[in-house]
């Protein structure tokens, strides 16, 4: 099948959708266009695949797995769901927090999540066929491919620009400020967020997973990018993650630079980037030593975060469908994509996951180029500490571009890198 010509327009609409399009209310919760968006096209997909999603095709055998496994998993968590108590009250007693609303089964809420995550993972299981398939016809298919990414990497720099300028201009303006909080639907006089910049994105922790993982798609495209874009972007990048005032994903991008890039770096590089790593972990350090405020205000928010973790993994373990078969998609906010996973969908779901990526991720790994790498490194372990595999603009990026680098990229066998 050749390259659709529509899938760029696909991607390119998740993209601007989730950095730039206000959510919608909608009674106590918010109505996301980029969801929308996704559903269309993703159900335009189908169509197209509706009888192939039921032969026996081998090219499309591993579409067909994830399409249906993932469609299964999701549909068993969901019923399961409605037998789950609620630990609301276990919350409050232990003063980690209290729910926003309530955690008992509500059918209809749950299945707008569950539906939601359906379609995320078919539409990144249509992408990476769409481009693997490219890559594997050559030709006229693979150039189309590969023009489609390079478009959508300029996009996504010109995106990181704006975005870090919708920061500034909040940190910079009341006005600006009160103008960006009403248009994104943001608290930012709530107390663990001020001081910190949204900009377009739900929160800043958000905005510097987002920004930090933008850096390194972009970084990939550079050789494809006019100089002053691609720079001007990491520029950005660095000033976002200053204004979001959060460690977590700077700390991580500092990691995944440190395993994936360093040891194809000449060796004057490499020993700079090791000293600026060290000074950066000095700094820390010391700042901890000498009680500073922000040191200890992150150990505390780590140990908020054990908390709840402790107390989803012993309801878990309280019973073995709990264990086997999640709790369904109940409004928990876990800190952990690890722990998203197994609260919502269980070791049937975590299981699914190793089943879908472990053995692609196995058999590519040593063809992708450093990029595609550092991509898988960054959300493995940012996800540790944040839910962020289901942050919406971590979602397109993946979507327009993270998935494509891992479907169509691949190192010669001189180590040249495709893309």
């Amino acid at each position: 099948m050749a390259f659709p010509r529509w899938l760029f327009w696909a991607l390119a609409g998740q993209l601007l959708l989730a950095f730039f399009f206000p959510p919608l209310p909608l009674g106590n919760r918010f109505l996301f266009a980029a969801d929308l968006w996704c559903l269309g096209w993703v159900s335009f997909a189908v169509f197209q695949f509706r009888r192939k999603l039921f032969d026996r095709d081998p090219a499309l055998k591993r579409l067909r797995q994830v399409f249906w496994g993932s469609s299964l998993v999701v549909l068993v968590a969901y019923a399961h769901g409605m037998f789950r108590p609620s630990i609301a009250e276990e919350f409050v007693r232990l003063y980690y927090f209290k729910l926003s609303e309530s955690d008992l089964f509500n059918p209809f809420r749950e299945f707008v999540v569950a539906l939601r995550f359906v379609v995320w993972i078919s539409a990144a299981a249509f992408v990476h066929h769409f481009f693997q398939s490219a890559r594997k016809l050559g030709g006229k298919d693979a150039k189309q491919a590969e023009q489609t990414l390079v478009k959508l990497s300029k996009i996504l720099a010109v995106s990181v620009i704006v975005a870090v300028a919708f920061m500034v201009i909040e940190r910079a303006s009341l006005q600006g400020a009160d103008f960006l909080a009403e248009v994104y639907s943001f608290e930012r006089n709530a107390d663990h967020w001020r001081d910190r910049a949204h900009g377009p994105f739900r929160s800043p922790v958000e905005s510097a997973v987002a920004l930090a993982l933008s850096s390194i798609l972009i970084m990939a495209f550079r050789r494809r990018l006019p100089k002053k874009l691609w720079v001007s972007a990491l520029v950005s990048v660095v000033l976002g993650i200053a204004l979001a005032k959060t460690a977590t994903p700077f700390l991580v991008l500092l990691l995944v630079a440190v395993v994936s890039l360093a040891p194809r770096l000449p060796l004057r590089l490499r020993r700079g980037l090791l000293i600026a790593v060290a000074g950066v972990l000095a700094s820390g350090a010391i700042a901890l030593l000498a009680d500073h405020p922000l040191a200890w205000a992150k150990i505390n928010d780590l140990r908020f975060r054990f908390g709840p973790w402790v107390a989803y993994l012993k309801l878990l373990l309280s019973r073995p469908d709990y264990f086997l078969l999640g709790l369904g998609f109940a409004p928990y906010h876990t800190d952990n994509a690890y722990i998203f996973i197994l609260t919502r969908t269980g070791v049937m779901g975590f299981a699914a996951l190793l089943w879908f990526l472990v053995r692609p991720i196995k058999k590519a790994w040593a063809s992708w180029p450093w990029a595609a790498q550092a991509l898988l490194i960054y959300l493995a372990v940012v996800g540790l500490t944040l839910d962020a595999w289901i942050y919406r603009h971590v979602i397109a990026l993946m979507l327009a571009i993270g998935v494509p680098l891992l479907a169509f990229s691949r190192r010669g066998t001189k180590g040249k890198e495709r893309i």
